[in-house]
């Protein structure tokens, strides 16, 4: 492993650390921990699918075959069942803006949706915040991977949190070089 390599992985597992601390959990919150595990799994161009990204459609009744099929929904599912706690099942992104909790604003590990006017979508974890006041969401389809991305918070229709859990709405300030600019989504 080259050196840069190795500092960006130490620099990387020590922003994680910072975010836990000063969130204030003295354990990650489950669903997150195991999103985060999944940073990096991106589509494969081409005729190949991702299995992870395929596994993930398998907690959706759509059960989609290929990785360039929305997938942000599926991977939302797919954390919450790995975490034990029933998602929507659907492979749309506007299946959660009536699931688990509403919130009136974004907490830590919550769920943020977007619904655009044209119907389509997107959901996201929502993990920090930025010093430019936008948002950090730790998603699948992010830019075509499971990555961080900044959104403004205008964007979103709701913020969701699974019912029985006490949501922190503390964000911590995250680290820009951490975060995607403007990453597409389908």
């Amino acid at each position: 492993m080259k050196l840069k390599q190795k500092i960006d992985s130490i620099q990387s597992q020590y922003e994680i650390e910072r975010v836990r601390l000063e969130v204030g959990y003295e354990e990650e919150v489950s669903w997150i921990k195991i999103a985060r595990a999944e940073l990096g799994v991106l589509e494969i161009k081409g005729e190949q699918h991702n299995p992870r990204i395929i596994e993930y459609h398998s907690t959706t009744t759509g059960k989609f075959q290929k990785d360039e099929t929305p997938w942000c929904s599926s991977f939302v599912n797919w954390v919450m069942t790995q975490a034990g706690i029933k998602g929507t099942n659907n492979a749309r992104a506007a299946s959660w803006k009536d699931w688990g909790q509403k919130l009136n604003k974004p907490a830590y590990g919550c769920i943020g949706v977007i619904v655009r006017a044209n119907g389509t979508g997107h959901v996201t974890f929502i993990v920090g915040a930025l010093n430019n006041k936008s948002l950090v969401g730790l998603g699948g389809n992010q830019a075509n991977s499971v990555k961080y991305s900044e959104y403004s918070i205008k964007n979103f229709t709701a913020f969701v949190y699974p019912l029985g859990y006490t949501p922190n709405y503390e964000l911590p300030l995250m680290d820009s070089k951490f975060v995607g600019k403007g990453d597409s989504t389908r």
